[in-house]
This record gives structure tokens, C-alpha cells and sequence, in this order.
């Protein structure tokens, strides 16, 4: 068994996906159901804000008299509710759904395949009807703080709710365009970074206050202060998790802090490739789908950069030195920018050359600043809502500041570059070619890496048409013909 373990888990990997496949088949609606309305019965799962041309998830338990053992995941709009739709409800509608579809374009955002990811296997909208009802007007702690915070009316409050609650829909398509291409969309959406903060803040905490107690009771003295800080540590983050609404992201990282804390307990010492081998191990059994989703991907190669930064340049001052630090965030940055631009290129068609600069200044300032701000903001919702709206004005101002640097930056001339589209086997032979300048020398000679950019100087350079063609572009209502 051992010589043929890799090989084991590796027939195991393809018999658990097809199951998956197979199971994901057997949920999608039946073209009957998919050519006719449908009164549905379940539970609203997304943040809903505004009070008309909403769109929300429903997490389905009923369809028409038939009870499900498993629940569906519809996504509607609805046009005109007849009553604010909030996270948490039971909702009683009469909808209208086909199958989950994209545009059938070749370049472009997949929104079938984001669908897909995200297990939800219908797309339709809400029909007016008088059987449309609100069955339990029960609202989720996330919804509920959040409509608070929006009360507060802050010129920010779309980047404020993105922060502390990881809810992006209030951005606009101008505060998208920022974000991406000044490189800093990551530090807008609740995941490991954040999580390792509030995950290091709480273990700090708990360890300082349990150590003061235990201290003045000898009989306690027998307690590993060290494993009760660990595990409460992980209940503060799935708290916070569930917060951000259990975004993948977020789970992710929650996953990883779960094996690294399971290990520690035990005493068992964990090499960060086993950690990120358990950790990606452990996501695809859990959530098999997200594997179809772009952020499954960057989130694992940013580990995986991050960790081949500190094998390749390890930091060797001992003790703390400021230096130290900011040099290691400096290379953290650098290779993070380098190594992911061929993925970032393959997959949004530019790169930025300001991003950086601009993640050098902003995730330190992001992370140790605004977020704890916020998470304090929120923590007051509860308690003293009037200092949760002072904490929310600090907030609110640094954005303000922030976006302005963002808007600065982002004017200056080549802050970013639009690309063409190019096939993924050009954008691999680029990496391979960044990553193996990183290497050591060793047997390596290379300059002939260079011959690694052939593919990509042969799509840059100018190709003459001596013919013409037809470009067919699906547009949503019809097609486009381009001669």
C-alpha cells in the first residue's frame, strides 16, 4: 500500500470528483420544472440592501408540494418586492427558473462556471403573485449590524460594508475598476489576511487576560495556557467567519488555521508543504465545486509564493528587527507581483505596474489600521452604538484618504497595461520563466530561459490579415456578427 499511495489517492481524487459530478447532476431541475412557473418555499442566503431590482440567493427546501431532503440554491431577481428582502427570511414565491447559463464567448468573465462553483443550480426571477408571501421575518446577526451601519449614512459606507462584513454589492463599476487595477481588489474581500489578524489579536488577547487569572489561583496553574488560547482562537475566527458570511475565502483560511491548530495541539510538527498538500486536501472534500472558481486558485498559488519566498530568501536576523520585517515584505510583495502577473494577465487581459507600490503602502495600513477600526466598529454595534458610529467616522475618513491615493495613482502615466488575449500556454511558459529566474543557479544555465518568451514575443508582434473573417459574439439577447 505504501509504494502505491500517491498513486491510490490519486484514483481516489478522480472517484470522489465523478461523485461529486454525479450528485451535482442528479440536483438539477427537470426540464418540466424549468418550462413552467414554480411556487418555492426556502430561506433567503445573501445580504439583500436595496428595496427594489434586487437579487438575492435562496437556499430551496420546498418546490410546489414536493419537500427536499437537500436544500437548492435558486438565484432570482426581483423587480418590485412587495416587502424588504432581508438575509435570514422565509419566503414563500411563485418564480420563474431555467438552468444555469453564460455568454458563449471565448474571453470574458464565465458566469456559468461561476455558478457552478458556487453550487447554484437555477437562475430566474420572482412573477408577481398573490400567493407570494413572507412566511418568518427573522433576519441574521450579519444583516441585522450591517443595517445599522448603513443607518449611519457615511459618504464610504459601500467600502465599509465590504471591509467589516465582506459585502460588496454596494460597490459601484468605477470603484471596481480602481481596485483592480491598482492591484489592491484583495484587501476589499474577508480572507486569510484579515483572518490571521483577528486570528493573532485573539490568541494574544486571550493568552494575556487567562494568563492574569491563572496566575492569582494556584490550583489552575496545571492549565496549558498556550492550547486553551489556540482553542479559543478558533471559535473567535469561525465567529468572524460567519461574519463575512462564510465566504470561501474565508473558510479557506479557517481550514488552514483548523489543521495548523490540530497538529500544534498534538504536538506534531507540520512542514508548510504538508500544510498546504492537508489544507488543499481538505477544501476539495469539503467544497468539491469551488475548485471551478478563480479565487480557489490565487488563494493557494499567493500560499504557495509566499512560502517559496521564505525557502528561497529566508530572513536570518534573530530576534525582532524592524528591518528584518520590512525587508521580508518588501520581497513578500515583489515575488507576489511578479509570479502572479502571468495568472493575472491570463485571466483579466492587464497588468498593473503600480500595484506594488500601492500594496507596499496599503496592506500594512489596511490590515493593522482599518480593519481592527472596523472590527471594533461592529463589535460596538451590539453594545454602544454610539461609539460604533465614531469608530465607523475614523473608518470612513481613512477610505476616504485611501481612495483618493488609489485615484492618484491610478493617473499617473502606464499605471496599468491592457493586454490581448492571449491562450494559457503562452501565459505558462512566461511563469515558467519568472519562476525558474528565481531559482537558484545550480546546473541551471540561464540564459536560455529567454527562448521561454518566444511564445509570447510571437503573439505581440503585429500579424497581417490578407483575409477577412467573422467574429460571432453571444450578447445576452441575440448575437453580434463582426466581418
Amino acid at each position: 500500500m505504501t509504494k502505491f499511495q500517491h498513486l491510490c489517492c490519486f484514483l481516489l481524487g478522480i472517484v470522489w470528483m465523478a461523485s461529486v459530478g454525479h450528485w451535482q447532476y442528479s440536483l438539477q431541475l427537470s426540464s418540466e420544472q424549468t418550462s413552467q412557473p414554480l411556487q418555492i418555499i426556502g430561506t433567503v442566503n445573501s445580504l439583500v440592501i436595496a428595496d427594489q431590482n434586487i437579487r438575492f440567493n435562496l437556499n430551496v427546501s420546498q418546490i410546489e408540494d414536493e419537500h427536499l431532503l437537500y436544500s437548492k440554491t435558486f438565484r432570482l431577481s426581483w423587480r418590485d418586492p412587495i416587502w424588504l428582502v432581508q438575509q435570514g427570511q422565509q419566503v414563500k414565491l411563485l418564480v420563474k427558473v431555467k438552468p444555469p447559463h453564460g455568454l458563449a464567448n471565448e474571453a470574458g468573465f464565465n458566469y456559468q462556471k461561476w455558478l457552478f462553483s458556487e453550487g447554484i443550480i437555477a437562475t430566474g426571477y420572482v412573477k408577481s403573485h398573490i400567493d407570494n408571501q413572507l412566511i418568518d421575518d427573522v433576519k441574521t446577526i450579519r444583516q441585522t449590524l450591517l443595517n445599522r451601519m448603513l443607518s449611519f449614512d457615511l459618504p464610504h459606507s459601500s467600502w465599509l460594508a465590504a471591509l467589516s462584513f465582506g459585502y460588496r454589492g454596494l460597490l459601484q463599476p468605477q470603484d471596481w475598476h480602481l481596485v483592480q487595477k491598482t492591484g489592491v481588489a484583495h484587501l476589499i474581500a474577508i480572507s486569510g489576511l484579515h483572518l490571521a489578524l483577528v486570528a493573532s489579536v485573539s490568541y494574544v488577547l486571550i493568552a494575556w487576560i487567562g494568563g492574569g487569572l491563572i496566575s492569582r489561583f494556584h490550583n489552575l496553574h496545571y492549565i496549558n495556557l498556550h492550547n486553551v488560547a489556540m482553542m479559543l482562537t478558533l471559535f473567535t475566527t469561525l465567529a468572524y467567519s460567519a461574519l463575512a458570511g462564510f465566504g470561501l475565502p474565508t473558510l479557506r483560511a479557517w481550514l488552514m488555521l483548523l489543521i495548523f491548530s490540530v497538529f500544534f495541539l498534538c504536538n506534531t510538527h507540520l512542514v508548510a508543504k504538508n500544510l498546504i498538500l492537508m489544507g488543499l486536501t481538505s477544501f476539495v472534500l469539503l467544497f468539491p465545486l469551488s475548485i471551478f472558481g478563480l479565487s480557489f486558485w490565487l488563494s493557494f498559488c499567493a500560499v504557495i509564493i509566499i512560502c517559496y519566498v521564505f525557502w528561497r530568501w529566508p530572513v536570518k536576523s534573530k530576534g525582532f528587527s524592524l528591518i528584518a520585517i520590512l525587508s521580508g515584505m518588501v520581497k513578500v510583495q515583489l515575488c507576489l507581483t511578479v509570479l502572479m502577473l502571468p495568472l493575472v494577465a491570463w485571466q483579466f487581459s492587464y497588468v498593473s505596474s503600480i500595484s506594488p507600490i500601492v500594496n507596499l503602502i496599503a496592506v500594512p495600513l489596511v490590515t493593522m489600521v482599518l480593519v481592527p477600526i472596523c472590527l471594533m466598529a461592529v463589535i460596538c454595534l451590539a453594545l454602544k452604538p454610539d461609539w460604533a458610529f465614531e469608530l465607523f467616522f475614523l473608518a470612513d475618513q481613512m477610505v476616504g484618504y485611501g481612495i483618493a491615493f488609489l485615484d492618484y495613482m491610478l493617473k499617473l502615466n502606464g499605471s496599468y497595461f491592457n493586454l490581448p488575449v492571449f491562450p494559457a500556454a503562452v501565459w505558462f511558459c512566461v511563469f515558467l520563466f519568472v519562476f525558474c529566474g528565481c531559482l537558484p543557479s545550480f546546473w541551471l544555465n540561464k540564459k536560455y530561459l529567454y527562448l521561454l518568451l518566444l511564445p509570447l514575443a510571437s503573439y505581440l508582434l503585429t500579424q497581417k490579415m490578407n483575409t477577412w473573417q467573422i467574429d460571432i459574439l453571444d450578447v445576452g439577447q441575440g448575437v453580434a456578427v463582426l466581418i
